[in-house]
């Protein structure tokens, strides 16, 4: 019985390690990033993977979205699995006032 009970828990332990080993992380604090301009987020994580527009003559981006891939695109025999992105939202001041994760690239 003591044995069955010792497997039982080593098997949930190492599910348990597994499953959070596996979850999605990365490296971006959205808390520190909203109120920010895109100059202090590019020096901090650097250049963003995808932008809606071209940058300000400053430097800024401004009424754009711009995006840090956090999962590579996956080609597989059955289809393509889109990238994940994690994208922030700049407003007309340049300044960052959401951040999000989206699925999937730009274009068509």
């Amino acid at each position: 019985m003591r044995i069955k009970t010792l497997i039982a828990i080593l098997l949930t332990v190492t599910l348990m390690v597994c499953f959070s080993a596996c979850s999605p992380s990365y490296e971006y604090d959205p808390d520190w990033i909203i109120g920010k301009t895109s100059k202090e987020v590019v020096e901090r994580y650097g250049q963003f993977d995808n932008t809606t527009m071209l940058p300000h003559e400053d430097g800024l981006y401004y009424s754009s979205i711009c995006s840090y891939i956090i999962v590579e695109a996956r080609v597989r025999f059955l289809g393509t699995t889109p990238p994940q992105l994690f994208s922030i939202g700049f407003n007309s001041k340049g300044i960052a006032h959401r951040c999000f994760e989206e699925t999937g690239g730009k274009g068509g």
